[in-house]
């Protein structure tokens, strides 16, 4: 099936208008779309799956199985990707998680799950890269199911939501610096531009 112009513009228009209301940047929005869903692709298509009938991305896994060891001997990486998660890690700049209320939708601060749960024990203590991409996920999930939209009862600041979605984006650039990561990433049909 193919849209005909009058249809093609219909939604060409409804895109832009969603677009206006959206808490980041359109392009920033698209991109993060694209490397996250290629990052849970990989992470699939390399059999990190949680435990269910659905094929859901298990990040815990990867983290546990691949970035954890990688970050353990690749310490400059490590030290870029905590640097560029500095403005995730700190306490009043962390994505909140929409919840579901008595009273309807609210927002909560995360809690932090013990490190034991999804770093194995030769993970240095001050390793927080499950704890970082614990908190990306919820970038992505406020994104994704329409939780950054500007409306009265929701309030939201396009400034921060464009922070948090740059420095999430950064932190999954970083992690492809890792061999292994890079090559789940890209696969045999991906190249990036360092590789061309």
């Amino acid at each position: 099936m193919t849209l005909t112009p009058e249809e093609g513009k219909r939604i060409s228009d409804l895109s832009e208008s969603i677009f206006e209301v959206l808490g980041p940047d359109q392009q920033l929005a698209i991109e993060f779309f694209v490397v996250f869903s290629r990052f849970e692709y990989a992470l699939k298509r390399n059999q990190y799956l949680k435990k269910s009938e659905k094929a859901s991305a298990d990040w815990i896994n990867f983290c546990k199985k691949v970035l954890c060891p990688k970050l353990i001997s690749n310490p400059e990486t490590a030290k870029k990707i905590k640097r560029n998660a500095d403005y995730l890690l700190n306490p009043d700049n962390l994505p909140k998680e929409q919840i579901r209320t008595v009273k309807g939708i609210d927002w909560r601060l995360p809690k932090r799950e013990p490190k034991s749960r999804c770093c194995p024990s030769s993970c240095p203590s001050d390793c927080d890269i499950c704890w970082i991409i614990r908190l990306i996920k919820i970038v992505r999930n406020n994104l994704f199911h329409g939780g950054k939209y500007r409306n009265n009862e929701w309030p939201v600041d396009p400034k921060r939501d464009t922070q948090l979605v740059e420095i999430s984006l950064l932190v999954l650039a970083s992690c492809l610096e890792l061999e292994d990561v890079k090559k789940e990433f890209c696969g045999d049909e991906l190249r990036l531009s360092e590789d061309r």
